[in-house]
């Protein structure tokens, strides 16, 4: 008899548990991400959208769908319902859900592993929710936005790629998105097991922050009722698996070893690499370019600019050329993040495909995830 979710789950996660919590995730779509409004960008006309994305036109999104979901909340166990909830919404958009923003302190590691692999199952995008205040802003993970208009003090600014032909229609949507009702968000960040979802994306944004395995006792991070030997036999188990998982998910060595020396009773912020290796490699390969490299290349430009621009002895510093340059990286990155969107749209759409041939249902989603904690659990014996 196949074994349940919870059976697994006590397999894998053995000696890895959080204390129970009445709460449990929301999954909620962002209004601003339905994609009658993100056509908007487009003139209205989902047929551009369509060729921007080098998307069959005869397949567009429901104008109700949404592209993008907030996660939010404590991880909890799927008694909870957490892993339906993120499933349901995946099935309910059909192959159109791109990418999950996270704001979760975290909860149990089991319930993380299972959001985690959906999530890269489906090639999912995850961002860290970072924004100031209660409420998210939402930008769409496709497109590169012109540049503000110049200022009187810091001169021109590199409009958009001319290829793009897109201003015009950014304007229209930030319009739009000014009327529709702001994403509340009580808890900015991800951290613990949020970050196992955030590992899964295959393209990733934002800070983790992340402890080493733990035990959970009767408000304890270390259980005292167990012996230091079994304690430490336990604990090591656990972390052997998590960190086939981190290495599975291509994190990088700088996110494990961070994760690895981190106590458990606080947690430090780590980067994680935007894309895992391998993809990089064929985006890079595909797109002529690393639009990662030119964003922190652009990010760079305008950060001396901005310096070279502020009062030093009452004089001020022209920075024309580095403009210019500025411009032509800008230029260059827009064409290399289409690129890199179209790449990711094509294959999420194979991956829904393939997972729901014949029909997305719960049982079939079930026996893929358990599949993936199998082989997960067995690699990292």
């Amino acid at each position: 008899m196949r074994r349940t979710w919870l059976t697994i789950l006590s397999v894998i996660v053995a000696g890895c548990l959080l204390a129970n919590r009445a709460a449990a995730i929301e999954v909620s779509c962002i209004e601003a991400s339905k994609y009658r409004h993100l056509y908007q960008i487009f003139g209205g006309d989902p047929r551009k959208f369509a060729a921007y994305l080098q998307i069959e036109p005869d397949r567009l999104p429901d104008p109700e769908l949404c592209r993008a979901a907030l996660v939010s909340g404590p991880i909890e166990a799927p008694e909870a319902h957490d892993v339906d909830k993120l499933m349901n919404f995946i099935m309910a958009n059909r192959g159109w859900l791109a990418t999950l923003h996270l704001a979760s302190g975290g909860g149990r590691v089991g319930t993380g592993y299972l959001l985690a692999f959906l999530a890269r199952s489906f090639w999912l995008k995850t961002y860290t929710v970072s924004t100031s205040g209660n409420a998210l802003f939402y930008m769409p993970d496709f497109f590169v936005p012109p540049l503000p208009a110049a200022s009187a003090t810091t001169g021109p600014t590199p409009a958009p790629a001319p290829e793009s032909g897109l201003a015009q229609g950014w304007q229209a949507y930030l319009a739009v998105q000014k009327g529709l009702p702001r994403v509340p968000v009580a808890y900015r960040g991800c951290a613990s097991a949020c970050g196992l979802i955030h590992a899964a994306g295959i393209e990733r944004f934002g800070v983790v922050r992340v402890h080493r395995t733990r035990y959970s006792g009767q408000g304890t991070l270390i259980d005292l009722s167990k012996s230091m030997s079994a304690t430490n036999e336990g604990l090591m188990r656990s972390e052997e698996l998590q960190v086939a998982y981190y290495r599975q998910m291509d994190t990088g060595p700088d996110f494990i070893s961070t994760y690895q020396s981190t106590p458990p009773e606080t947690t430090t912020p780590v980067n994680v690499s935007r894309y895992p290796r391998y993809v990089a490699d064929y985006l890079n390969a595909r797109c002529g370019a690393d639009a990662g490299q030119l964003q922190r290349l652009e990010r760079q430009l305008y950060a001396t600019i901005a310096n070279l621009n502020s009062p030093l002895f009452g004089l001020w510093i022209k920075a024309d050329r580095l403009r210019k340059a500025a411009r032509t990286v800008r230029e260059h990155r827009s064409k290399a993040e289409q690129c890199v969107a179209a790449a990711h749209e094509r294959e999420r759409l194979s991956a829904f495909d393939k997972a729901c041939a014949g029909g997305c249902t719960r049982q079939k989603l079930q026996a893929m995830v358990e599949t993936k904690i199998r082989d997960l659990a067995k690699g990292a014996r």
